[in-house]
C-alpha cells in the first residue's frame, strides 16, 4: 500500500463507519466473506452502537457549517 497524503484531515466516526461498510463489514456473523480485519470488525462493532450509525453525511454537512 502506498501512502498517497500523509494527513488529510481528521475523520468523524460516521465516516470511519461508512469506509468499513464500504469494504465490506456488517453484522454477519460469519464474517468469513469481507475482506475486514478483525481489529476493524472491533471498530465497527463499536461504531455500530454509537451515534455515528444513525447520522447521514447531509448532517455531518449542516453540522460543520453551522459551527464554522
Amino acid at each position: 500500500m502506498k501512502i498517497l497524503e500523509g494527513n488529510a484531515g481528521e475523520l468523524t466516526n460516521f465516516e470511519v463507519l461508512d469506509f468499513l461498510r464500504a469494504k465490506g463489514a456488517s453484522k454477519d456473523p460469519t464474517r468469513v466473506i469481507a475482506k475486514v480485519a478483525q481489529s476493524e470488525y472491533k471498530v465497527y462493532d463499536y461504531l455500530v452502537d454509537t451515534a455515528a450509525s444513525v447520522q447521514t453525511r447531509e448532517s455531518i454537512n449542516e453540522f460543520l457549517t453551522s459551527v464554522k
